[in-house]
């Protein structure tokens, strides 16, 4: 599997489905990357290792902001300063402890 990663933090950004030459180029431009800054990887992956890479190398920023979606921070203080953490359902409280486990981990 190929895809692209961005040299200056080392962070997987992109990956096409057959990766072809215009791949790097299609990057440059939905990511907006310079392509002095992007390089071409190849590496023996698969789709659930890809999506664990891709997940893992996304900065802390964007995947707390991608909790806001399913359980914004207005709710998230909501829970823990009136609910002493504890969610109205279920699936809630499942999104509230992630939210939660993932602020933990703030760089």
């Amino acid at each position: 599997m190929k895809y692209i990663r961005q040299i200056s933090t080392g962070v997987s950004v992109f990956r096409e489905a057959p990766h072809t030459d215009n791949t790097i180029s299609n990057a440059v431009i939905i990511k907006k990357i310079p392509l002095s800054d992007l390089e071409v990887i190849d590496e023996s992956l698969t789709e659930d290792e890809w999506t664990t890479k891709y997940l893992d190398d996304e900065p802390w920023s964007l995947k707390m902001h991608r909790t806001d979606s399913g359980l914004s921070r207005a709710r998230e203080d909501h829970i823990k300063d009136v609910l002493d953490g504890v969610a109205q359902d279920a699936s809630e409280q499942v999104r509230y402890d992630n939210k939660v486990a993932l602020r933990a981990t703030k760089p």
